[in-house]
């Protein structure tokens, strides 16, 4: 049998998880596993969105867009030039 794993806020009633199939037990282990690595990758990435020039070794010039698109000006119903 595999020992139950430490899941945050759940506890494993050791005789429930025994009584589980061991092809059952290794998948639970597994996935486990893997949502451990993608929530670390999640917080990787979003790491990597917080930073802008300002705060990483990026050039102002790869530092997104820091000013708003200017407005478009309205037409007029005057004629152009003098």
């Amino acid at each position: 049998m595999i020992e139950a794993p430490p899941v945050a806020g759940i506890e494993i009633n050791p005789e429930e998880w025994n009584a589980t199939p061991v092809g059952i037990q290794q998948l639970i282990v597994y996935l486990l596993g893997e949502n451990q690595g993608l929530q670390t990758r999640v917080s990787q990435i979003e790491e990597h969105l917080r930073q802008n020039s300002q705060n990483s070794s990026k050039p102002p010039s790869q530092g997104g867009f820091g000013k708003p698109a200017p407005k478009e000006k309205a037409k007029t119903q005057k004629q152009r030039g003098g």
